[in-house]
């Protein structure tokens, strides 16, 4: 009897152990899939920064195009300044030599 009573103890442990064993493995199997979901909302969360800084780096890249673009503008409207100054100084000089002579020769006539 002591041999049945001891197998019984045996199969009871057993089966204790294969309880306890599913209840492991059943908790493994909620955690991997905790994980699996935390993983997957980390992906998103990576693909919608990803693409925030896809725009950014389109947008900087606009950005560095127009200031470009203004600067090769500016550079030319500063250039255009220069050369009228320069031309209108030339007119004045031209127009203070006629005078100078117009009146070199009303003075040279009255003489």
């Amino acid at each position: 009897m002591s041999n049945h009573n001891d197998d019984r103890a045996r199969l009871l442990r057993s089966t204790e152990e294969v309880q306890r064993s599913g209840g492991r493995i059943r908790e493994a199997i909620r955690v991997a899939e905790d994980t699996e979901e935390i993983g997957r909302n980390v992906l998103i969360d990576l693909e919608r920064q990803r693409n925030t800084i896809d725009s950014a780096n389109h947008h900087m890249e606009e950005t560095n195009t127009n200031i470009s673009r203004a600067r090769r503008i500016l550079t030319s409207m500063a250039r255009r300044i220069v050369a009228d100054k320069i031309l209108a100084m030339a007119i004045i000089a031209i127009l203070i030599g006629a005078i100078v002579m117009i009146v070199y020769y009303q003075l040279v006539q009255k003489t």
